[in-house]
């Protein structure tokens, strides 16, 4: 709390060049960001293996679109063809429900994750007066905020609405995103377990059906015949 607010009950005064308040702030919204690219590599890591070819082919494919949720939507259909194959169920049963509670997380932050990257980072102050104290309104406390903000000009145009996210926010979004990065990052070593297990199995059977058949028995053409043809 601020002096001012203790030495003159009806006036306070913010500090808004707080450096402590401000690194802080920008580094969590940063950390946030970050970890949003790391996810974001995973998730390019389950694209190369659900396509089946090589990272270098896979790359030019992924990170031809430019947008996340395109890379996002293209690594889920291929996951819905990857994962729908009965040998790598067999192999990984929970693998397919666990992908798709990493697609149920990722929709559930993405939202928060737009507004971090494209929206501006908002400064106020906020008092709190006591209207009933004796001799007239004195201040309980002053402090400095910082919010992430939707663009007011952007808010003009009618669809989207006002929206403040605060440091406690963006510490909860950190561990979250923290959290699906594990749970991304696990998933294609699963794949590469399951699949080749599935394949291994596949070129056993294969093998299998392939086997020569055994020689007819030798006949000794000096021998008389025993079968006898009948007009």
């Amino acid at each position: 709390m601020p002096d001012e607010v203790n030495n003159n009950p009806g006036f306070a005064t913010l500090n808004f060049g707080d450096a402590d308040l401000i690194k802080t702030f920008f580094s969590i919204l940063g950390q946030c960001i970050v970890e949003w690219s790391f996810v974001d590599r995973a998730i390019f890591d389950c694209f190369s293996r659900f396509l089946g070819t090589d990272e270098k082919r896979a790359a030019i494919v992924y990170y031809s679109n430019s947008r996340f949720e395109g890379r996002k939507q293209l690594t889920q259909e291929l996951a819905e063809v990857a994962l729908d194959d009965e040998k790598v169920f067999a192999n990984d049963p929970s693998l397919a429900a666990d992908w798709k509670h990493i697609v149920s997380e990722v929709a559930r932050l993405q939202p928060f994750r737009t507004i971090l990257a494209h929206q501006p980072v908002q400064q106020t102050g906020e008092i709190i007066w006591d209207t009933q104290a004796p001799g007239g309104p004195a201040v309980i406390d002053a402090k400095v905020l910082f919010h992430v903000t939707i663009e007011e000009k952007e808010v003009l145009r009618g669809k989207k609405t006002q929206r403040l996210i605060s440091r406690e926010e963006l510490e909860q979004h950190h561990k979250d995103v923290v959290a699906l990065k594990v749970k991304v990052s696990r998933i294609p070593s699963r794949y590469d377990t399951a699949h080749a297990a599935a394949r291994k199995f596949t070129q056993s059977v294969a093998a299998s059906s392939q086997a020569p058949e055994a020689p007819p028995p030798h006949i000794d053409p000096t021998l008389p015949r025993s079968d006898v043809s009948h007009g």
